[in-house]
């Protein structure tokens, strides 16, 4: 399909998925085929959240998938993490989340800023 397509590929729902107390090592061969598949600038990462809070948290999430990101896609954390979304989604630039978006602490969303722009940032 990632092939024949110009289909997308959401990076979301690996940990909540996978067995208890997986992390980065657990998921890597996934994450490895998915931008090999699709490559950095047609993933788009996705909190999987309020699912997520069933296997994990989503600041445990975000820390895993910036690692696997860094790993398979360096350099592309700013797509993944935002700009592809803005991209295959149409939304317009400075699109902020809205009232269903995770709760996140000022820690968990500090990486956030590294990867994704001030008018990006999701609400917090």
């Amino acid at each position: 399909m990632a092939g024949e397509t110009a289909a997308c590929c959401k990076l979301s729902g690996l940990l909540t998925e996978a067995h208890a107390g997986a992390g980065v090592d657990a998921l890597d061969r996934y994450v490895a085929h998915v931008f090999a598949c699709f490559g950095p600038k047609r993933v788009v990462w996705g909190s999987d959240w309020p699912v997520l809070n069933r296997a994990s948290d989503y600041g445990r999430w975000l820390a895993v998938a910036r690692e696997l990101v860094r790993r398979h896609a360096p350099g592309c954390e700013p797509e993944v993490f935002g700009t592809n979304a803005v991209a295959f989604y149409g939304l317009e630039a400075g699109v902020i989340a809205g009232e269903h978006s995770p709760p996140i602490s000022a820690a968990a969303a500090a990486p956030l800023a590294t990867h994704v722009s001030a008018s990006e940032r999701l609400e917090r």
